[in-house]
């Protein structure tokens, strides 16, 4: 076994698949975990598409974690990469409410909102939490 969790999509391109491939006997396998962030109150996925393409256009408010979702790019680079079979993806749904501190922290943590010079990320954040807490504080 090769796991690889919440980071495989920072290894190179060219050489992740054939890297992993290497290191498995016949046989063996590649799990790669990752987490995908979804918001479901539609009114505020909407205000902060607003804001992000508002202050920070390069940064999105769930981050780049759609790397492992079905439909992201991942499943589809494993099967191209002739190294494995298609990828069998095991989704385990979980329901966490962030309070708008703890949820400002996370966004703070995505490498995406890292990039941003700190004042842009500052009021990128600030705007987040205003709308949050207009949303219910959660």
């Amino acid at each position: 076994l090769v796991y690889c969790a919440q980071a495989f999509h920072w290894l190179d391109r060219e050489t992740r698949h054939a890297k992993a491939a290497l290191q498995l006997r016949p046989g063996g396998s590649l799990a790669i975990i990752g987490r995908n962030y979804l918001i479901r109150d539609e009114g505020l996925v909407d205000t902060l598409a607003r804001i992000y393409a508002e202050l920070a256009p390069d940064a999105t408010p769930t981050s780049k974690t759609m790397w492992y979702a079905p439909e992201g790019p991942i499943p589809g680079e494993i099967a191209k990469s002739g190294h494995f079979e298609p990828a069998r993806i095991l989704i385990y749904p979980e329901r966490t409410r962030y309070a708008t501190d703890a949820y400002r922290s996370l966004l703070a943590s995505f490498s995406d909102h890292q990039r941003l010079p700190e004042p842009v990320r500052e009021r990128l954040l600030d705007a987040v939490c205003e709308a949050v807490e207009r949303s219910g504080g959660s």
